[in-house]
């Protein structure tokens, strides 16, 4: 990967990081309290199938999305720490994380 793709994946990595982090914090906002927020949430979760889809299918492509990162990473060689570190890193961050990683991940498979 060339620099200038990465980075353009890390500032892409930042820009979306930092969107979430916004939204969360005007999410949390609008309801005045995280637990309320949770709970508002999951009403709106369980009452509408539409929802209940598209985060099925979500959680779905973050299962494949932690197979594949496991599988390329240990073909690259890192350790099986570093390797559910990084997913650690995709659950708590999301794409940001994942984005991180396509940077840092060596050129050469071992």
């Amino acid at each position: 990967m060339q620099k200038r793709q990465r980075f353009i994946l890390v500032v892409l990595a930042v820009v979306i990081f930092l969107s979430f982090n916004v939204a969360t914090y005007w999410w949390i906002s609008s309801f005045g309290s995280v637990i309320t927020a949770i709970s508002r949430t999951w009403q709106a979760i369980v009452n509408n199938w539409m929802i209940v889809i598209i985060l099925t299918d979500s959680l779905f492509f973050l299962l494949l999305i932690f197979v594949w990162l496991l599988d390329d990473a240990r073909r690259r060689g890192w350790t099986r720490s570093k390797r559910w570190g990084w997913i650690a890193a995709l659950l708590g961050l999301g794409s940001p994380a994942l984005l991180i990683y396509l940077v840092l991940r060596p050129k050469e498979r071992s």
